[in-house]
């Protein structure tokens, strides 16, 4: 069985860099970059810039592409990989990838030096970022490149003009879901078309974890019996209760984007969705909306916490790599140049999992990011690693959130659903199993 360390990691990284060996290697013709298309924005061109100026004899190929997992795939079947790649988590099995031999080490590159020389590009990225993700068989396969913080956002004038006390408890949310309501605003809705995410990992595993942090890592584990807990039945339960008192959009089950139109216009209240909302709608916000972030409401007088969503978007590399040094200086420019990650925040309003990020880079941040930072600060965090292992189950647990909302199954039928789906992962010796 794979295992990777998750959680309390720490460790001593003492490295020698090694920037190349035997000499260096004959420059290639063309070096690809291939990124998906998302929150993150183009955050690939001034890496990429750079390397253009200082390899003006090789043709450097960027690409942004919505469905860059399927251009992927494509062109591994050719034969002709990107040099490094970012690819949606929730869209392609990386860790299949890396049990097919698809994926190269990344050790090489995190050997390297920094930009200025002064350490190795392994030293800059936050230690358990980099321990969390892609580490399999105590191998670096990943390159964690932007964090991402997920809970439930809303306009802060508006809840001031409304008298509604930002909701710290289960039962202040619920107080503030009928304030909206009964001023013709739907209390939450959230983005259906990706179920898989959105409602999952923003809204209702915040729930799961703040309630039964046991209980949730055994859902990891694909533990038998982990789905049939106290705590997952109240959450479900919570859901059924917002639906059954109009507080969840009805749309919500098939919406798109255009659900956080909604938002914008102020018909809807909350929104559950990672730290990128403000950036891929800043051309959409009002001048009077003040976009602000809460965690999940999880806690009440008997107990609980409340928890913040982290998840990493994470680059990779081919097996083979065409030019390692290339590959190399990618990272050099993305991960340790300051007036590259400067250029890269300013333009794209996000968190890079980076030692001494918010002391270097966080004035760079807009208000709204800044909030999600600040919730980090208050709150304790976790993070889930089942749809880069078994995607199936977040696939499946997605779908069974939008029949839980419109109706279509019980409470009791999501749980059966998801104990089958566990099972079904669970017995097939086929899938790598992982412990969290």
């Amino acid at each position: 069985m794979r295992k990777i360390a998750l959680l309390g990691l720490c460790m001593l990284l003492v490295t020698t860099a090694v920037f190349s060996a035997g000499g260096r290697e004959e420059a290639p013709q063309k070096f690809e970059v291939l990124y998906f298309v998302g929150g993150m924005g183009q955050m690939a061109d001034y890496a990429v810039e750079k390397l253009r100026q200082n390899n003006p004899n090789v043709t450097v190929e960027l690409e942004y592409n919505h469905r860059a997992h399927d251009v992927l795939r494509n062109k591994m079947m050719t034969g002709d990989t990107p040099d490094v790649f970012m690819i949606n988590k929730g869209l392609y099995s990386h860790y299949g990838a890396i049990a097919e031999g698809l994926l190269g080490s990344v050790e090489y590159i995190l050997d390297a030096p920094t930009y200025d020389g002064t350490g190795t590009l392994r030293d800059r990225i936050v230690s358990t970022n980099l321990e969390g993700i892609g580490l399999v068989d105590g191998t670096h396969y990943l390159i964690p490149e932007v964090s991402y913080l997920g809970g439930l956002w809303y306009n802060e004038k508006m809840f001031n003009d409304l008298g509604i006390t930002v909701p710290e408890t289960w039962e202040q949310f619920i107080e503030a879901c009928e304030i909206l309501k009964n001023n013709g605003i739907t209390p939450l809705g959230y983005l259906g078309d990706f179920a898989h995410e959105y409602p999952l990992s923003y809204f209702f595993l915040p729930m799961l974890v703040g309630l039964d942090p046991q209980g949730y890592a055994d859902i990891q584990n694909l533990v038998p019996g982990a789905w049939q807990t106290d705590a997952v039945s109240e959450v479900l339960s919570r859901i059924e209760y917002m639906r059954d008192n109009g507080y969840i959009w009805p749309p919500s089950v098939a919406a798109g984007i255009e659900v956080q139109m909604e938002l914008v216009r102020g018909n809807i209240g909350f929104y559950p969705c990672g730290s990128w909302l403000h950036a891929e709608m800043q051309d959409s916000w009002p001048e009077d909306f003040v976009l602000r972030f809460i965690p999940v409401p999880t806690k009440t007088a008997s107990g609980g916490t409340n928890y913040v969503f982290t998840t990493d978007l994470v680059g990779s590399v081919p097996a083979e790599p065409r030019n390692r040094e290339m590959t190399i200086e990618y990272y050099q420019y993305l991960l340790s140049d300051p007036d590259t990650i400067a250029k890269t925040i300013t333009a794209n309003q996000f968190v890079m999992p980076l030692v001494g990020f918010a002391e270097d880079f966080g004035h760079l941040l807009p208000a709204p990011v800044t909030s999600a930072v600040q919730a980090v600060d208050d709150n304790p965090t976790f993070t889930s690693m089942w749809g880069l292992w078994y995607s199936e189950l977040p696939n499946e647990a997605g779908n069974a959130i939008n029949a839980l909302v419109a109706g279509n199954i019980t409470a009791d039928q999501f749980i059966q659903r998801m104990e089958r789906a566990s099972e079904r992962i669970r017995n097939d010796d086929d899938i790598p199993k992982y412990v969290f």
